[in-house]
C-alpha cells in the first residue's frame, strides 16, 4: 500500500475486514510507524469508551429528537390526506356519477348533431327487399340496383 489507509485502521479497529484485507493492512503497519501509532491510538480511544459509564437520555431530550427526526414533510402529509380511505371514497363516487352522466349523454345524442347520425331507415329497406327475393344467390345477385333506390330515397338522383 503506498497511501496511509486511515479508513481500513478503523475498520480493522471495528474487526469488520477480510481476511485478504487484514493480511494487505498487516504488511503495510510492519512498514509504517505513524499508521501503527493511529492504530493503537484508535484502540485506546475504543477501549476508554467501553469503559466509560452509560448514562440514560434525559426523557425531554429523547422526545424532542423523535419528533424532529421522524417529522413528516408536506407531501407526506399531502398523500396521507387525499389517499386514505374514507377521504377519497366520497371523491371515487362522484367522480364516478359524473363519468355515468357523460356516457349517458353522449350515448343518447346529446353531444351529436343530426347530420352526424347514421340513419337506417335505407339499410332496413335494402335488407328487407334482398331477404325477401330469393334465398338463393341468382346470376344477378351483384346486379343490384341498391345505390340508386339509396338516392331516391335521400332526394339525390346521379
Amino acid at each position: 500500500m503506498s497511501a496511509h489507509p486511515h479508513s481500513l485502521l478503523s475498520a480493522l479497529t471495528d474487526g469488520v475486514l477480510e481476511v485478504e484485507e487484514i493480511a494487505l493492512l498487516e504488511e503495510h503497519l510492519a512498514l509504517c510507524g505513524d499508521c501503527r501509532a493511529e492504530l493503537s491510538d484508535l484502540k485506546r480511544i475504543k477501549s476508554t469508551l467501553a469503559a466509560a459509564p452509560r448514562r440514560a437520555m434525559p426523557v425531554a431530550f429523547k422526545t424532542e429528537l423523535i419528533r424532529k427526526t421522524l417529522r413528516i414533510g408536506w407531501r407526506e402529509r399531502w398523500t396521507a390526506l387525499w389517499f386514505r380511505g374514507p377521504r377519497w371514497i366520497p371523491l371515487g363516487a362522484v367522480a364516478a356519477a359524473a363519468l355515468a352522466v357523460g356516457l349517458a349523454w353522449w350515448g343518447f345524442g346529446g353531444g351529436r348533431a343530426e347530420e352526424e347520425t347514421l340513419r337506417l331507415e335505407p339499410f332496413l329497406a335494402a335488407h328487407a327487399r334482398t331477404a325477401s327475393d330469393s334465398p338463393v344467390p341468382t346470376s344477378d345477385f351483384y346486379a343490384s340496383d341498391f345505390s340508386a333506390q339509396l338516392a331516391s330515397y335521400n332526394g339525390t338522383n346521379d
